[in-house]
């Protein structure tokens, strides 16, 4: 794989509110997306299935027994999508999010969870969605936080991170010491850049020179594009 792979062209084209990718490399099954069992594909990406594209199109550029790491699982949209990407590979997503716990489990951990930014989800829905994707197998969901995840991780080296959990200063910082475990050759993907995320980021970044900038989205409004991708030299 080579980092040029990643610069996906941004020619998508709105039609009936709908933005659609268009002259895109690697062929994408949108049907199958759309009419996912309780997620709805579209509706689950705000309306643009390009994002999804993306997502599954970073995912497809991966060799054969990689991991890919997910901060913030939300409906299970962007894990599926990267799972239509690796499907037929020995590869797996690890998708992490605290609102995954049981209310109970949230309610006995709520001294640990503090002020932790997170959406309440439904992890049943999420493993329907999976099923519906005909995706078991691929995905593994992990009800916890980004930061108890890492400080338990065995070390174990990432092909491709996904970064869309809480979008707070302080806790973007702590999802950024996952960096440390991508392989050389291999990409950072951070959702909203918005100023808290893009901030922390930058910081890291500014300190650790192996990493570099391949492209932001520019199809959001000013001040909000959607994806940053970074490459580890």
């Amino acid at each position: 794989m080579k980092k040029e792979d990643f610069f996906v062209p941004m020619d998508d084209k709105l039609e009936n509110g709908i933005h659609t990718p268009g002259n895109l490399p690697i062929a994408f099954d949108w049907k199958l997306f759309s009419s996912v069992d309780g997620l709805k594909g579209l509706s689950a990406m705000g309306g643009r299935l390009d994002h999804a594209y993306y997502l599954f199109h970073y995912a497809s550029l991966l060799p054969d027994n990689s991991t890919i790491l997910e901060i913030g699982t939300d409906k299970g949209a962007s894990a599926v999508a990267m799972g239509m990407g690796i499907r037929g590979k020995n590869s797996k997503i690890i998708t992490i999010d605290p609102g995954m716990m049981s209310p109970e489990e949230i309610e006995q951990r709520k001294s640990e969870l503090g002020e932790y930014e997170y959406w309440p989800s439904d992890i049943n829905f999420i493993l329907k969605n999976i099923r519906s994707a005909k995706l078991e197998g691929y995905i593994v969901l992990v009800p916890d936080t980004s930061e108890n995840v890492l400080k338990r991780w065995d070390g174990r080296p990432i092909d491709m991170i996904h970064v869309d959990g809480s979008h707070t200063y302080k806790d973007v910082k702590i999802d950024c010491e996952w960096l440390q475990y991508i392989k050389h050759g291999r990409v950072a993907v951070f959702d909203d850049w918005i100023e808290p995320v893009a901030k922390a980021v930058t910081e890291y970044m500014s300190m650790r020179p192996e990493w570099e900038l391949l492209t932001h989205s520019i199809d959001q409004p000013p001040g909000h594009p959607w994806k940053s991708v970074f490459w580890r030299n």
